[in-house]
């Protein structure tokens, strides 16, 4: 049985105009039933934006097609991500542990280069400085590395690890002074 997502409501939403061609988006807490709509986001995610940065055989080890889906939602449901939703439907998700750790943050392939992921970034360093986080952390592939140098992360080691049975590689990235 898939547990429901529980825990204090969140701040409220945040309607954000964005300078592209979807000039309206909404960052909200993610919802029951839209938890295997973020696969899709980090299936594409990875295997769309990933392209420049890993080989074929890195990016189906980190994102395969197929995968535990009941396994997922519960992954999502204890993250308790924040999406970005536009007239099209989810684009981006991210989420922010109470420690300062950034587990998830992707943005939908076919949506990269439109402001997605800043904007969801601004909204999860407004939520860290209003619950007093610092620092903010995380283990982030070579792609989102410019997103996060950015908003102020700094590059504190390079990470080298085995995913089933491929090498791929990241960096621990930490932002400090909060939010």
């Amino acid at each position: 049985m898939i547990p429901e997502v529980t825990g204090p409501e969140p701040r409220g939403t945040a309607p954000v105009v964005a300078g592209s061609s979807l000039d309206r988006m909404l960052i909200r807490r993610i919802r029951d039933g839209e938890e295997l709509g973020l696969r899709s986001i980090f299936h594409s995610s990875v295997h769309d934006h990933g392209r420049t940065h890993y080989s074929s055989e890195q990016r189906s080890a980190w994102a395969p097609a197929t995968f535990d889906s009941e396994a997922w939602v519960i992954l999502m449901r204890s993250l308790r991500p924040w999406v970005v939703e536009t007239a099209d439907g989810l684009v981006a998700y991210g989420d922010l542990q109470p420690n300062g750790y950034i587990d998830h943050f992707y943005v939908a392939g076919s949506q990269g280069r439109k402001g997605f992921g800043s904007v969801l970034m601004g909204h999860l360093l407004a939520e860290a400085k209003a619950g007093g986080i610092d620092p903010i952390h995380a283990r982030v592939s070579l792609t989102a590395q410019p997103l996060f140098l950015k908003h102020g992360f700094i590059i504190t080691a390079g990470n080298t690890f085995i995913l089933r049975g491929v090498e791929i590689s990241n960096a621990t990235m930490v932002r400090a002074g909060g939010g």
